[in-house]
């Protein structure tokens, strides 16, 4: 009930999306064109183990909330999943969205199942993540205008709530100091 990933809490692989993450892939399809890469959490799951985790019963995304991984700008969907779940032992990955340095989007998990992004927050939040660093180096404008289209989609599709960088909501320095957020 934490938000913790804890064994035995995957949904079935064969999880049910709901009309809003249906509402929400053709909106990243619409706004970002070639650049929306597609669902791509399914194969990683397939590839690397875990799944897709149901929220609590009740529970709904009211934040969104924006990370880097603090890592190489390089790193794709497939190793930030299979990192998450074969080396931190986690049920699923940590995001539900990755945009990467040239503005491509993968959506990684459904929003309205739970990602690991953010410890008890879990239950309520949505998490897109860009790859590197931004504590220390500037963002490609390119990402900078996909997140933006990212979040004007989540808007759109599953509310107006709050954007947050990580550390508005926990101890971190993520997102970094020049990621806006």
């Amino acid at each position: 009930a934490s938000g913790e990933p804890t064994m035995g809490a995957l949904a079935a692989s064969r999880h049910v999306w709901t009309a809003a993450d249906h509402r929400f892939e053709g909106e990243l399809s619409r706004r970002l064109g070639a650049l929306y890469v597609g669902f791509t959490g399914q194969g990683y799951a397939n590839r690397y183990g875990g799944g897709f985790v149901s929220r609590p019963a009740g529970r709904v995304p009211t934040t969104y909330v924006l990370h880097h991984t603090a890592g190489s700008q390089r790193d794709t969907g497939a190793e930030l999943w299979r990192y998450h779940v074969q080396t931190r032992g986690w049920d699923t990955d940590g995001y539900h969205i990755v945009v990467r340095p040239d503005g491509r989007v993968e959506l990684v998990i459904p929003p309205s199942m739970m990602s690991y992004g953010a410890a008890q927050h879990n239950p309520y939040t949505i998490h897109v993540s860009v790859p590197g660093n931004y504590v220390s180096q500037a963002p490609a404008p390119a990402m900078l205008a996909s997140v933006y289209q990212v979040f004007l989609a989540l808007d759109l599709c599953y509310g107006g709530h709050p954007w947050r960088g990580h550390r508005e909501i926990m101890s971190t320095a993520c997102p970094g100091g020049l990621l806006p957020h």
